[in-house]
């Protein structure tokens, strides 16, 4: 009973406890993919526009990494656009350090803008605990070479940047 009341008065306990029985649905193995589906569907539903409030936390966190694991492209690019603008405390964060790793890797679409949230930050997360595993995957396994210009380039001067306009902030590759 005290425990109940305890989880109750915890913030964002609405969404996790709807949210939860779903997961449970969501993540089983032996699933036809249309169950599947449905279950992600239903499990997108209940968190939709809260998945900021409650990434950081460790069980939230694998409710929404699993939405982006089984989710269609659609589902990814949603929560991803929802998340966007906190990809660097999410990097840093001990849970959802590993939801922008699988976002890096499963959004290719998205990957130079999660990337780009990194500029003027890499040195300091290289040196990150949390942080730096992640950078060193999206650079490693997932980053094409725009993508490992964008990190690579804070290692470079300030000159640099004069002679380089498309790396420049919200610059794409398809502006060269």
């Amino acid at each position: 009973m005290v425990q109940q009341e305890r989880r109750a008065a915890k913030q964002h306990s609405d969404v996790l406890s709807a949210a939860k029985p779903l997961w449970a649905l969501a993540r089983r193995k032996e699933v036809p993919k249309a169950e599947r589906a449905q279950d992600i569907a239903r499990l997108h539903d209940a968190i939709r526009g809260r998945v900021q409030d409650v990434v950081l936390k460790h069980d939230a966190s694998r409710i929404v990494q699993t939405l982006v694991k089984h989710g269609s492209q659609i589902t990814r690019d949603e929560v991803a656009s929802e998340l966007a603008g906190r990809f660097r405390d999410l990097a840093q964060n001990k849970y959802s350090k590993f939801l922008v790793t699988k976002l890096v890797r499963m959004c290719p679409k998205r990957r130079a803008s999660i990337l780009a949230e990194f500029r003027g930050h890499v040195v300091r997360l290289l040196l990150h605990r949390e942080a730096s595993g992640v950078l060193a995957d999206a650079f490693e396994l997932y980053a094409n070479a725009f993508e490992r210009a964008l990190l690579a380039f804070d290692f470079y001067g300030r000159e640099v940047a004069l002679f380089t306009p498309a790396l420049k902030k919200g610059a794409s590759a398809s502006e060269d």
